[in-house]
């Protein structure tokens, strides 16, 4: 690994993996806030990059990364040893603008495609909640984030808690953090991954990983890849920067498992309903049946044809021609920007990095991945007694979040 004082890296090709791996170290004496030597971000290969470094103060190029999946230091909950890092400041509201300064640089390092799964846990403070996720939540939509979802983490296994009035914690949040509508998403091979096929919704049941090393909180697996299969490409253009996306068709294939799916099948059977039925099903949903009809009016564009066979088959099939608009999905290919460049792998970040669990899961899904920490996993001492000075942008940041934060332009070892 690069010493401090040296701005080289070394770059190692692991046996069997395929994966390459650099450390690069940043030293306090006017490092570059984009090294040297990254061209290899926008190369068809598959990488890991770890980086000794602040998360408010990344030193990446501009729209480089396709996403974010992290967890912060909770408030008040542990002290990593460093002078000014985040999770120890004085009052919620310092905490909320340390993040707001992160949540600054990671927009800066995402490409327009990219979005953040912020993993966020409360606190009790003076026998209260001090409300950490809600206040997230406010102060990155006043700062222009698109709050996508809010995902409730339920802990299978949780720990004992020793409070006698009031109930244990059992979940946490993971908020979808976008800065623009044209984020990637791919819900549909999300759903087949962990939703049979349909939108498996917004609670994510995982338990908690048992980790018998030295880091206090590591992240579960699952809830990792529940987020880079949701809005992290498999493949991005090296020219353009678009990424590739699945292209979907529906079909007629129903759950034969729910009863209403099997009855639904065997009237369409019976009643000699075609594909060319079934199709216009789904072109006019709901809209102009039942209930509906009082409510919504249709779009309005599907041709006359179309209508009549739609009206045709919700009379043979009553009130089951509904589960034909729920009717499974497959894809049919993926979306080709015409480039004719060369497609990159998706690039994960995360900027606390902690043993490093984000970078592995991306690395096994195809996706390559950055690792940002004050302290690296192969590198568990930290900063040998150094300081890391995070620059202008930070003391920028901070000047913007006047009313409480505690953010220091210098991070040094306890």
């Amino acid at each position: 690994m690069a010493k401090h004082g040296d701005r080289s890296s070394r770059m190692q090709e692991p046996k069997g993996t395929g994966v390459a791996e650099m450390q690069v170290a940043f030293p306090p004496d006017g490092a570059p806030r984009t090294p040297d030597g990254l061209g290899f971000l926008r190369e068809a290969s598959l990488f890991r990059l770890d980086i000794h470094a602040d998360a408010r103060a990344i030193p990446l190029p501009h729209e480089s990364v396709d996403l974010v999946v992290t967890s912060p230091p909770y408030w008040k909950k542990r002290d990593y040893g460093f002078v000014g890092q985040i999770g120890q400041e004085e009052t919620p509201e310092g905490f909320v603008g340390a993040l707001l300064c992160a949540l600054r640089d990671w927009r800066r390092v995402l490409t327009r495609y990219g979005s953040v799964f912020l993993n966020i846990g409360d606190t009790y403070h003076n026998k209260a909640l001090a409300a950490i996720p809600g206040r997230v939540e406010a102060a990155a939509a006043t700062n222009g984030w698109i709050l996508r979802n809010r995902i409730i983490w339920t802990k299978i296994g949780g720990m004992p808690e020793p409070a006698a009035n009031r109930l244990a914690n059992r979940h946490e949040y993971i908020l979808h953090l976008a800065a623009t509508h044209e984020y990637f998403s791919d819900v549909q091979g999300y759903a087949e991954r962990f939703g049979n096929g349909s939108n498996p919704g917004d609670v994510w049941h995982i338990p908690l990983r048992r980790n018998m090393g030295t880091h206090l909180a590591p992240f579960p697996d699952e809830l990792v890849e529940r987020a880079i299969l949701l809005a992290c490409p498999n493949a991005v253009c090296s020219k353009c920067g678009k990424p590739r996306r699945r292209l979907i068709e529906r079909t007629a294939e129903l759950d034969p498992a729910r009863p209403q799916a099997r009855r639904a099948m065997q009237l369409a059977a019976e009643k000699g309903l075609t594909p060319a039925h079934i199709a216009a099903i789904q072109a006019t949903g709901i809209s102009d049946a039942g209930k509906a009809m009082q409510v919504q009016s249709g779009s309005g564009k599907n041709s006359a044809e179309v209508k009549r066979l739609a009206a045709e088959a919700k009379l043979a099939l009553g009130g089951y021609f509904r589960e034909f608009t729920f009717a499974r999905k497959r894809t049919a290919g993926w979306s080709d920007c015409g480039c004719g460049a060369v497609f990159r792998p998706g690039i994960v970040l995360d900027p606390f990095q902690g043993t490093g669990t984000t970078a592995r899961i991306s690395n096994m899904l195809g996706r390559s991945a950055v690792g940002v920490d004050l302290v690296l996993p192969t590198r568990r001492e930290g900063w040998q007694g150094g300081v890391l000075d995070v620059g202008d942008d930070q003391r920028t940041c901070r000047s913007d979040n006047p009313s409480g934060s505690s953010l220091s332009p210098r991070v040094a070892k306890a």
